[in-house]
């Protein structure tokens, strides 16, 4: 009777059971009472405005799913063209891998909703105009936690028709957007905040540079908050100055010139549309954080581009990271005979000749060594690449350049001469320069190659060239390398200059000059001739080219 009582309810138990599987079945199979969603990452594989695989869809797509979502721009897209504004209402991370978001001048590009939260990483953000509305590029609503994160991003030539050229935020919500490595400049408001302007909720900077713009740089209103805890942060003009602490290596009033090397432009670099730093000393910006230090760490690892921080030194403020110039070689400049008792200067070219050299060990990036044979020392070199002829011989003098790759990583590259030590003394240089067969005339915006004879005696006595236009509105030269013998002349304007070069040789015994010139007449139309080589270029100048030695040096 027991028995008989036990089954009949196990067998009661496993009909409940399969009731309420079934169930759970049906439910799963309903609409919107299935399993909840899950976090998504979509991916953007077109630069169009609308359409599948467009920044517009992934966002639409995103916000439904109601999620943490990311969104992954591809790197084959370089730019995406939008005409009317992308709304973000869900949690949304969108990494740009260095692509430019470029408005149509009739809308902003992006608004954050209230509630929305976005995180906005590695993209240009340029031409978003709302005519008549607050932010330019991008809108926040602050309200129920809205916000957004910024983080190498670049904002140029945005323009508000009301508030904040650049980034408008707004509402009484307890959200922080935050700025981190970010670079706003050539952005105007009609209103106030050229670049970025708070009337309500809270913004904090860091590592970001924002100046440049049209109205105050950053302005906020008694309703907004700009946190005082961002650290080395670049600023033109604000309203909220004590925002801007010295105590946290934070720089304000700094004009945008003292900054970029282009502040009026976007420039190209390994494919992406940044503003690219003034390599000048100077420039608050560059070399700005400590790479060891814990303000270090808490930033990104890597630039806009994706180029490795730090580049060379310290890690720079805003969204571009200083690249040096590559060193790629090195040429020795000097004798091969010193007499014994005197001293001859040595000196060296680096290639390219505005290589970025690393000074901080050697007088102007360059290690000089003397190898001498193990039975003498038959010379000696000075850090300034200064020889002493030591005793009757014959030895070598090395140097080494300490420059960096383009990649920022350290690098070096050498050059060794053999020298003789003797007692006989060096005869005086001499030194004769012509030019072969210059062009007279040019067209308008043409160039020519400059070909020139330079005879010095002794042959390997140090030589340096110098070219010159004395009207560089009309025409400048360009010096095609350091140890080339040839120039090149670009035509800019109709008009007249004289072209000129001088070479100087020198020695222990003395110095020799000599120099040639001819006149340049530039017009508006000329038939190619012989004598030179005819190309169009851009209308970019260059005042003049200088020493041959001309290298950049970073202090």
């Amino acid at each position: 009777m027991v028995k008989n009582s036990f089954s009949k309810r196990l067998q009661s138990l496993k009909t409940a059971i399969g009731k309420i599987a079934a169930a759970a079945l049906v439910l799963s199979l309903l609409p919107g009472l299935g399993a909840a969603s899950e976090a998504a990452t979509f991916r953007v594989t077109s630069g169009a405005d609308t359409g599948t695989g467009t920044l517009r869809q992934a966002v639409t797509s995103a916000n439904a799913n109601g999620e943490r979502n990311v969104i992954e721009v591809e790197t084959s897209v370089r730019e995406i063209q939008i005409s009317s504004t992308i709304v973000i209402t869900g949690d949304v991370t969108v990494n740009g891998h260095g692509t430019t978001v470029r408005g149509a001048r009739i809308t902003r590009l992006f608004s954050v909703d209230s509630g929305g939260r976005a995180r906005f990483d590695s993209l240009t953000l340029t031409d978003g105009y709302p005519l008549s509305e607050s932010g330019g590029a991008v809108y926040i609503d602050s309200t129920a936690g809205g916000k957004a994160d910024f983080v190498n991003c670049t904002f140029f030539r945005n323009r508000a028709g009301g508030n904040g050229g650049a980034v408008y935020v707004y509402g009484a919500g307890s959200g922080t957007t935050t700025f981190t490595n970010c670079t706003l400049t050539g952005n105007e408001a009609a209103g106030d905040g050229g670049g970025v302007a708070v009337s309500g909720g809270a913004v904090e900077f860091n590592a970001s540079i924002v100046t440049g713009n049209v109205g105050l740089d950053v302005y906020s209103d008694p309703n907004g908050i700009v946190s005082n805890a961002g650290r080395h942060n670049v600023i033109g003009e604000t309203n909220v100055a004590i925002s801007f602490p010295t105590s946290r290596n934070n720089f304000t009033a700094v004009q945008a010139s003292n900054v970029f090397s282009r502040p009026d432009a976007l420039t190209q670099v390994d494919g992406v549309n940044v503003i690219e730093l003034l390599s000048a000393t100077g420039n608050v910006a560059l070399d700005m954080i400590s790479a060891d230090s814990a303000a270090a760490l808490a930033l990104p690892n890597v630039d806009e581009r994706g180029a490795p921080r730090p580049q060379m030194f310290a890690l720079d403020a805003g969204a571009y990271e200083l690249s040096p110039v590559a060193l790629s070689g090195i040429e020795l400049i000097g004798g091969t005979y010193v007499q014994r008792g005197t001293v001859e200067q040595y000196d060296v070219s680096v290639l390219p000749a505005d290589a970025t050299l690393d000074v901080r060990n050697y007088e102007d990036g360059v290690e000089w060594t003397a190898l001498n044979p193990a039975y003498a020392e038959v010379i000696a070199v000075d850090r300034f690449g200064r020889v002493t002829g030591l005793a009757a011989g014959e030895a070598s003098v090395r140097a080494v350049a300490h420059g960096w790759t383009s990649r920022g990583e350290a690098t070096t590259a050498a050059v060794t001469k053999s020298v003789r030590v003797g007692e006989d003394p060096l005869p005086a240089p001499t030194v004769g320069v012509t030019f072969t067969n210059p062009r007279a005339t040019m067209a308008l915006n043409t160039e020519q190659t400059l070909s020139f004879t330079l005879k010095v005696t002794p042959a390997d006595t140090p030589c340096t060239l110098w070219f010159e236009s004395t009207d560089p509105t009309t025409a400048t030269v360009l010096q095609s390398g350091p140890s080339a013998r040839t120039a090149v002349v670009r035509a800019h304007r109709a008009g007249q200059t004289t072209i000129r070069i001088m070479a100087t040789a020198r020695n222990s015994r003395g110095e020799s000059t000599a120099g040639d010139a001819f006149t340049l007449t530039v017009a508006e139309n000329v038939r190619s001739g012989g004598g030179g080589c005819d190309a169009g270029f851009g209308a970019a100048s260059l005042a003049l080219a200088g020493f041959l030695l001309l290298r950049r040096r970073l202090r």
